[in-house]
């Protein structure tokens, strides 16, 4: 846990640091900070340009992990987490000149994008009784779209497969993942 957590704070600095700048035809803004609601949570973004259609996207906050037992009819017998994340992923943005021609924004790094996020979930700062929890470290290869909803806000989706192992349970999960969040820009 303490490896990972490090990996991401080194990441993060060395992302701050070493930007390339100089590409003189580029369509990503060099950084950007938003805040952004997620469908049960929360969470605060730093996106750094890399290079001409890179970025490195950082993002930490909170989410709620809701569950209920199949055999409650009418949902009654439900658990919930609250538990703190941290993730950083690698984006590689195209689809510019297309959005372009055809008179549309790219400003704020508008376009569709593929990704691969590495994240760790920490162990729940609140939960309700019953509910078996351990800590998280997922991968997720991907694609998404980030769309501006006027000057200040965005709307962001990704679609991908998500790997998690429980290193208390020694379990592992793959499936389905994806994120729906809108976002304020704060820079």
């Amino acid at each position: 846990m303490k490896t990972l957590f490090t990996i991401i704070i080194a990441s993060f600095i060395a992302g701050a640091v070493s930007a390339q700048t100089t590409d003189t035809v580029s369509y990503l803004k060099a950084e950007q900070w938003k805040i952004n609601a997620n469908l049960i949570g929360g969470s605060l973004t730093y996106e750094k340009k890399m290079s001409r259609s890179s970025t490195l996207y950082m993002e930490a906050g909170a989410a709620y992990n809701i569950s209920y037992s199949y055999s409650s009819t009418r949902g009654s017998d439900h658990r919930y987490a609250f538990s703190p994340y941290v993730s950083i992923e690698g984006r590689n943005y195209y689809h510019f000149k297309e959005r372009i021609a055809k008179g549309k924004s790219t400003a704020n790094n508008a376009s569709n994008f593929w990704f691969l996020q590495a994240g760790y979930v920490f162990k729940p700062i609140s939960h309700t009784a019953g509910y078996t929890y351990s800590d998280a470290i997922s991968v997720m290869p991907g694609w998404g779209i980030q769309r501006n909803l006027g000057q200040h806000f965005s709307l962001e989706l990704q679609l991908g497969l998500d790997v998690s192992y429980y290193p208390q349970s020694s379990e592992w999960y793959v499936g389905p993942g994806g994120q729906f969040k809108i976002g304020y820009l704060i820079k």
